[in-house]
């Protein structure tokens, strides 16, 4: 719905209040779980937030996965081949392991995606492997929320928007 729900709590301080899968539909959370929160520029790899969006035709492995997360690690892991990217079909756990990018697949790249229930993520910097230096991380956005935790409900077009959003707060701890 493109609405961002900003709040004081996370899935630590909020353990027996979090619901996962989150009670309305279409919700995605995720939280700092290392750092000071700010977004970390020293970063050698970074994944986009997943978004509705995929790259029909391009896959390289197609393999089960229980989370987007378990997913975007198989791709990190993957020796065979540089994988970019993924396509991770929420409902059924399939995750599809690509070459491609959003900048190689160019107008194969289909946003939003021509299937429901598809999310899409892609390495945007570095080598696209995991990078245990980074000061800052947020969790990979799962169906889980916090109800009645929230600060501030906003518009924002994206999560990543959202993200950006909880990072510029100043008057509080988000």
């Amino acid at each position: 719905t493109g609405r961002c729900h900003l709040s004081t709590f996370n899935s630590k301080t909020a353990a027996s209040d979090i619901t996962i899968p989150c009670y309305l539909s279409g919700y995605l959370y995720s939280d700092c779980i290392k750092g000071n929160c700010e977004l970390d520029t020293t970063c050698k790899s970074t994944w986009s937030f997943p978004k509705n969006a995929c790259i029909p035709g391009k896959n390289m492995i197609i393999t089960p996965a229980p989370t987007m997360k378990d997913c975007v690690n198989l791709c990190q892991e993957e020796k065979s081949y540089e994988c970019l990217s993924i396509d991770y079909e929420v409902s059924t756990g399939r995750c599809h392991l690509s070459t491609f990018n959003s900048k190689t697949a160019a107008s194969d790249i289909t946003i939003p995606c021509y299937l429901s229930g598809y999310l899409y993520s892609d390495c945007i910097k570095g080598n696209c492997e995991l990078d245990t230096t980074c000061k800052s991380t947020w969790s990979f956005p799962k169906n889980a929320c916090i109800p009645g935790k929230n600060m501030i409900i906003t518009p924002a077009p994206t999560m990543k928007d959202c993200v950006n959003l909880c990072q510029e707060e100043k008057s509080y701890e988000c």
